[in-house]
């Protein structure tokens, strides 16, 4: 995962995912759908968004924080062989027709001073890879 500028952001993708604006009750879905970079020149801000591509395998996270926005992106096929990762799924909140928010858990290896400073694999970051729907 390696974090971007706003001049970095894929502008053409298709995204699934959501974005959050700060004046708004409820995130804002997008399906296979571009996401508007002007969102993130204006007010009312983007408070948090997750979007994936599934066209390239790509997932970005979107925080504001402290008056700035902090924008990561994942391309899981650059990803190094040692990471280990585990696919899971969460309860949506707030996202018509989404039962499940998926993920993919990624952990890298490092060295532990709790186990004698062996290599371990420890968490770094969770990467959103989309939605299940409600039947």
């Amino acid at each position: 995962m390696k974090k971007i500028n706003i001049a970095d952001f894929p502008k053409t993708l298709l995204f699934t995912g959501y974005y959050w604006l700060s004046d708004q009750q409820k995130p804002i879905q997008l399906s296979e759908q571009v996401f508007d970079i002007q969102l993130l020149e204006y007010q009312p801000y983007v408070v948090e968004g997750r979007l994936y591509s599934k066209e390239i395998d790509l997932s970005i996270h979107i925080h504001f924080i402290d008056g700035k926005y902090d924008i990561f992106q994942m391309n899981w096929r650059e990803k190094p062989t040692e990471w280990g990762t585990i696919n899971s799924t969460y309860l949506a909140h707030d996202l018509d027709k989404v039962n499940e928010i998926k993920v993919t858990e990624v952990w890298i290896p490092a060295n532990d001073p709790n186990c004698e400073n062996m290599e371990v694999l420890q968490p770094a970051f969770l990467g959103f890879k989309g939605f299940n729907y409600k039947n």
